[in-house]
């Protein structure tokens, strides 16, 4: 059975609600939301741009799918955290600094692109980050 965009993104919302509820960031499939996470995710498993709006993910591609899409979900995280960064949220006279989180969304991210490298996705940048895979040349005796 294939999986549907709805279908991906309420599972990767789902295990991430609270950072989702946290930082204010829209679990819709629209623009500003879980769109551009799920065009990502999709264009890297090379869903073609006309198919994006409505294209589903085979058996075969669930895990990288999901792994990506993870993946993608965690970095839009960070991304709002970062903005949010000098500001304080508070409750029951309680202040927690949006710096914790941004510090849970680095192990996350690590995590996730661990996660990456099982489904051969290795090379990624993120989290000001750019990670190369190459191997250098071998010297040939002349």
């Amino acid at each position: 059975m294939s999986l549907t965009r709805a279908q991906a993104a309420a599972i990767v919302v789902a295990e991430n609600a609270e950072l989702f509820t946290l930082l204010g960031v829209a679990t819709s499939d629209s623009s500003g939301g879980m769109k551009e996470v799920l065009d990502a995710a999709l264009r890297t498993l090379g869903v073609a741009e006309s198919a994006l709006a409505a294209a589903t993910v085979s058996d075969d591609d669930k895990a990288r799918f999901l792994s990506l899409l993870t993946f993608r979900a965690l970095v839009r995280l960070k991304r709002a955290a970062a903005a949010r960064a000098k500001d304080t949220i508070g409750g029951n006279g309680v202040t927690i600094k949006y710096t914790n989180t941004l510090a849970m969304l680095d192990a996350l991210i690590a995590l996730a692109e661990t996660d990456l490298r099982l489904y051969g996705l290795g090379a990624t940048m993120a989290s000001g980050s750019f990670g190369l895979d190459f191997v250098e040349p071998e010297s040939v005796a002349v």
